[in-house]
């Protein structure tokens, strides 16, 4: 029998804190993950950055994020919704593993242009809907 041990692997000296009231990360302290400077995420960068957003919102470490960790205000996008699990223990929660794999679907949403990056300016208008992703 195989286990699989699932590591986040992230920087963590810019992102410490919180997200805002809308489940948004500020724009500027997405630079670290920005790695070509490109002012750009294409979809490593994004997937990246993603995984430190999932460990900020997983307050209590469980690999999980519940519906009570999130920010006041946010909204769960339906691509979430659907990937979310109920039990006694946790409530409304989604997984680490559900979460790596809304990514791809997430990227396709922000990338509104189709040029295979999400840029500033998709990242906010997705950003002011509410959504937490």
């Amino acid at each position: 029998m195989q286990k699989h041990i699932f590591t986040i692997t992230v920087a963590t000296a810019v992102l410490v804190g919180s997200v805002g009231a809308a489940g948004c990360i500020s724009i500027f302290k997405r630079a670290p993950f920005d790695t070509d400077g490109s002012r750009d995420f294409d979809i490593i960068e994004f997937k990246n950055f993603s995984k430190k957003r999932f460990a900020i919102l997983d307050k209590n470490g469980d690999l999980a994020v519940s519906v009570n960790e999130l920010p006041p205000n946010a909204k769960i996008h339906p691509i979430s919704e659907k990937l979310m699990r109920t039990d006694k223990e946790k409530g409304k929660h989604l997984t680490y593993a559900a979460y790596i794999e809304q990514l791809d679907e997430f990227f396709s949403l922000f990338d509104k242009n189709n040029d295979e990056k999400i840029g500033l300016g998709e990242y906010k208008n997705f950003c002011r809907q509410g959504w937490v992703h």
